[in-house]
């Protein structure tokens, strides 16, 4: 058995029964096998009531893996290779990362990694567990990147706020570098000469700037409320319509909290 192994990448369910879904999609990322569970989902369907082993098996075969299962006690789960799946309280999975001298550690779907001592370990584990492995048919797969759009879906007539919010901030830019300049010429200029004429034109020039500047930045703020009114808009709009367009299985396999 590996004692020392990498980091098993935690990933959370999100629907009741899909416990061993996301148990897979935990081992197959750590084999370098880039499966979201949504996709995990989409392929394979979590089975109602729970989730059995015979499934775990069949998925692991379909995407290049084997799976065996066994029958063990406690003291033989270090036989196995980690990370494996563990049968944990008669109707659940989890995925066990890592075995210390009085200590195992688990990634569980519902509730994140967590160390289990031995005595909770005796309550909890069923003595069934599927040791998974690479076979033949393997081949690594990428994990996809997610796109800012499967977020926050079509967001459009954005691009004009982005522009008139970058101009407003070049504009006040350029005003606060031509401050210091008409400063600098009252000092070289206006004081040595004593040059009323330059004096009130630089004041005046001073005046303009600042109002200016007051009304740029005034306008880029209400820029900036507008366009975050018109992004919440938008995205709740296509929030909603994407729930509109969800199976009916999607809301009966989740609780009111997760949808």
């Amino acid at each position: 058995m590996d004692m020392f192994i990498k980091r098993v990448k935690l990933i959370l369910q999100s629907e009741d029964s899909e416990c061993g879904q996301a148990c897979l999609a935990m081992i197959f990322n750590y084999y370098g096998y880039g499966i979201s569970l949504p996709e995990l989902r989409k392929n394979h369907s979590a089975q109602t009531g729970g989730t059995k082993v015979s499934y775990l098996m069949e998925t692991c075969n379909d995407h290049g893996f084997r799976a065996i299962a066994y029958s063990l006690t406690i003291e033989e789960l270090r036989k196995l290779t980690l990370p494996c799946i563990l049968h944990w309280n008669f109707s659940h999975f989890v995925v066990l990362t890592k075995i210390n001298k009085n200590s195992v550690e688990i990634n569980d779907p519902a509730l994140g990694c967590m160390r289990i001592d031995q005595d909770k370990l005796k309550q909890y584990f069923t003595g069934v567990a599927v040791e998974i492995k690479k076979s033949e048919s393997f081949s690594p797969v990428k994990p996809k990147k997610i796109n800012i759009r499967d977020v926050t879906g079509k967001v459009i007539g954005f691009i004009p706020f982005i522009f008139k919010m970058l101009a407003a901030s070049i504009l006040i830019d350029i005003i606060a570098l031509l401050m210091p300049r008409i400063s600098q010429l009252i000092l070289d200029k206006v004081i040595p000469d004593h040059d009323k004429n330059l004096l009130i034109f630089c004041f005046l020039v001073s005046l303009a700037l600042l109002v200016l500047q007051f009304v740029i930045s005034t306008m880029s703020d209400l820029t900036k409320i507008k366009f975050e009114a018109y992004f919440k808009s938008n995205w709740r709009s296509n929030v909603f319509s994407k729930l509109t367009r969800l199976p009916v299985d999607f809301f009966k396999s989740r609780g009111f909290g997760n949808i």
